[in-house]
């Protein structure tokens, strides 16, 4: 008989916008507002060991894996001539990957889960306003990885914002 899997999680998320003393010291005279960005992610997993309906014994075990970035945004709202803004965004960041070596025991065989390495992310999107309280956003990004580990590849993003 099959037993079901079950996990657990902790994450965390640190975002760092720049210091006031270093916006207010940095002279911008090019179009835009630069926003320098740095932030980390920490994640833990805990999965629990199952067997599968072939009588495979799988064990997931306890990876731990950490994202740091840092980088910069350059973005430009323009007033629209009903008043709403058009926020366009070009982004420019490295990302750094500290994660131990993991595996996904199946049955006594061990299966490397990979690390994530040193990568290079260039971004852009723009965020409009529907009205007082819908906005839309779009974003798409190039990651470009560095080192042996990691990817690299295409992500797309966008959707609706709600303000209460």
């Amino acid at each position: 008989m099959p037993t079901r899997a079950s996990s657990n999680a902790v994450s965390g998320l640190r975002p760092l916008e720049a210091p006031v003393w270093l916006r207010r010291g940095f002279h911008w005279t090019g179009p835009g507002h630069p926003r320098p960005r740095r932030a980390s992610r920490h994640q833990h997993l805990n999965f629990t060991g199952f067997t599968n309906v072939d009588g495979l014994i799988v064990n997931g075990g306890s990876p731990n894996q950490a994202v740091a970035r840092v980088g910069g945004r350059l973005l430009r709202p323009f007033e629209m001539e009903d008043g709403k803004f058009v926020t366009p965004y070009m982004e420019l960041n490295l990302l750094q990957g500290f994660a131990d070596a993991s595996s996904i025991n199946v049955s006594g065989f061990d299966f490397g889960t990979g690390q994530y390495g040193t990568a290079m992310q260039a971004r852009g999107g723009a965020t409009g306003m529907l009205n007082a309280h819908f906005a839309v956003f779009g974003d798409v990004a190039w990651q470009h990885q560095v080192t042996s580990n990691g990817f690299q590849g295409w992500a797309f993003n966008g959707g609706f914002r709600h303000d209460f």
